[in-house]
C-alpha cells in the first residue's frame, strides 16, 4: 500500500552510470520543470552529467509503476500522454547535440514514444559515421501497440548502429520460442556488428555473426 519514487529510465541510468566511471557524459532528452523533473535533474548533476544538451519542458514528468507480485516480479504500466518524455522533437534533438560525439547510447521506451522515437532515430543517423552507436530495445510487451510494427522500427534504427544490447526477455518478444543466440544474431542481419546478451545477474554473452563468447 506504499509507492516510493525513484528516479530512473534505461538511458537515464546508463548517463548516470558512465559518469560515475569519471565519462564525460551528456543527457539528451526532455525534463520537466516539476518537482520530479527537479529531483531527475539534481542526480544527474550529482553525478556530474552534462545538461547543457538537456530540454527543458513545461509537461509534467513521465511516470512508470512497477507492480511487484509476491515473487519480486514486477509489471510495468506507463503514464506517458501529455508527459516530457514523449515530448522531444526531431529539431530540438539535433540542435542539443554536442559537436563531438564518440559514443551514442539510445533505447527503451524512446523507441516506441512519439515524437522521441522519430527524434532519437534522427540523432542516430546524424552521428552514425562518427561515433559508436549503441541500442538497447528493453522491451516493454505491455507498452508497445503492435510487433511487427515495432519491430520494422527497431530495425530502421539498428540499420545504423554498431552494439544492440538484448535480455532473453528482449528476445523472447522479439522472436518467441527462438534459441537466444539465433535470435541474436538475427538482428546482426539488421546491421550492428555485435550484439550483448545478457543472462540475469553478472553473466552476459558477447556475439557475433561467427561466435558467441560468454564474459
Amino acid at each position: 500500500g506504499e509507492l516510493r519514487a525513484h528516479a530512473g529510465g534505461g538511458p537515464y541510468n546508463t548517463a548516470r552510470t558512465l559518469a560515475r566511471l569519471e565519462q564525460d557524459v551528456h543527457y539528451l532528452g526532455c525534463l520537466s520543470d516539476d518537482g520530479f523533473g527537479a529531483r531527475l535533474r539534481a542526480q544527474l548533476v550529482e553525478d556530474d552529467v552534462k545538461l547543457d544538451t538537456a530540454v527543458e519542458t513545461p509537461l509534467p514528468t513521465t511516470l512508470a509503476l512497477a507492480e511487484l507480485d509476491e515473487r519480486g516480479a514486477a509489471t510495468h504500466r506507463f503514464y506517458t500522454e501529455g508527459t516530457s518524455a514523449p515530448a522531444l522533437e526531431p529539431e530540438a534533438a539535433l540542435a542539443a547535440l554536442p559537436e563531438r560525439v564518440e559514443m551514442l547510447h539510445v533505447g527503451t521506451l524512446g523507441l516506441v514514444m512519439e515524437p522521441t522515437a522519430m527524434a532519437l532515430q534522427a540523432v542516430v543517423e546524424a552521428v552514425t559515421e562518427r561515433a559508436l552507436v549503441m541500442v538497447d530495445p528493453n522491451c516493454r510487451p505491455t507498452f508497445i501497440p503492435d510487433r511487427g510494427t515495432y519491430r520494422r522500427a527497431l530495425a530502421a534504427t539498428l540499420r545504423y548502429a554498431h552494439v544492440v544490447k538484448v535480455s532473453n526477455d528482449d528476445l523472447e518478444y522479439l522472436q518467441p520460442g527462438a534459441d537466444p543466440i539465433d535470435a541474436a544474431r538475427a538482428l546482426l542481419e539488421d546491421g550492428p556488428r555485435v550484439a550483448l546478451l545478457t543472462l540475469g545477474g553478472d553473466a552476459a554473452l558477447i556475439v557475433t555473426a561467427g561466435a558467441a563468447e560468454q564474459v
